[in-house]
């Protein structure tokens, strides 16, 4: 990943999970960094860790970009500073489990917000910027849920199935400017996402997780390679060419008993 030594990186989701470890591995290379979440306190002791390790810049924002004024204040904040983002790592989202009937109308709207509509106008933003300069990387965070309706997991992965389709399409209308656009889909990984979403896992599936860190390093990988897509991990790569198998009308039944 030699060319991203001395680059500028905003990566958004960056308090904890996959954000803060592809945060590390871009510190790693010696990318400057903008790092970005709600939480301020973690992006603090982020920013203060990856300094003293690695020597690189990194500047905090602190934003909610769950709403459009949260996205309008990161983007006002890196144009107040005269920040060049060479490489946009767009990985902030959450899920939600339940049954769609009576999921929370609020909590439904933040995160179609954040999945959605925030890594939409971010990646439009810094697209532009970037086709103008003819040179760029993004990164697309989706999911494997991305390829297959799951009941009480719908809407989450319908919002993943957008960023999966969104990535695919901008790498191929993006490469004329020589911006690469790569789409990240983990699978089940050791993170806080289990619990913002409501789930509990059992003790297989517990098996079957993933080190945040082994995900953030693939799609930095990918990334460097310029790749449009990639699924990191055996498991998840069987299950997604599995699901392409399978005749479309079976995979949300199939879905909905791996779920219960």
């Amino acid at each position: 990943m030699k060319q991203f030594l001395n680059k500028t990186a905003l990566v958004t989701g960056a308090s904890g999970g996959i954000g803060a470890e592809f945060a590390r591995g871009l510190a790693k290379a010696g990318c400057h960094l903008v790092l970005t979440a709600r939480r301020e306190e973690r992006l603090r002791a982020l920013k203060k860790d990856l300094e003293r390790t690695w020597g690189v810049q990194v500047d905090i924002v602190q934003s909610d970009l769950s709403t459009l004024e949260g996205v309008s204040h990161l983007i006002n904040s890196l144009d107040q500073k005269n920040h060049a983002i060479d490489i946009l790592i767009n990985n902030a989202g959450f899920g939600y489990e339940g049954d769609f009937v009576l999921q929370n109308d609020d909590r439904l709207n933040e995160m179609i917000g954040l999945n959605i509509t925030a890594l939409t106008f971010l990646t439009k933003h810094f697209g532009r910027v970037m086709a103008e300069k003819q040179s760029g990387h993004i990164l697309l965070t989706s999911s494997v849920g991305g390829f297959t309706p799951c009941p009480r997991m719908a809407v989450y992965d319908a919002t993943k199935a957008y960023v999966l389709i969104l990535g695919e399409a901008l790498n191929h209308e993006l490469k004329k400017h020589h911006v690469t656009v790569t789409t990240l889909c983990p699978g089940a990984t050791r993170t806080g996402f289990f619990t913002a979403s409501g789930q509990t896992l059992n003790a297989l599936v517990k098996m079957t997780l993933m080190n945040p860190e082994k995900v953030a390093r693939d799609g930095l990988k990918a990334l460097a390679k310029g790749k449009s897509l990639v699924v990191p991990g055996l498991l998840n790569q069987l299950t997604v060419w599995g699901l392409r198998l399978l005749p479309r009308a079976f995979m949300a039944p199939v879905a909905g008993t791996v779920m219960n």
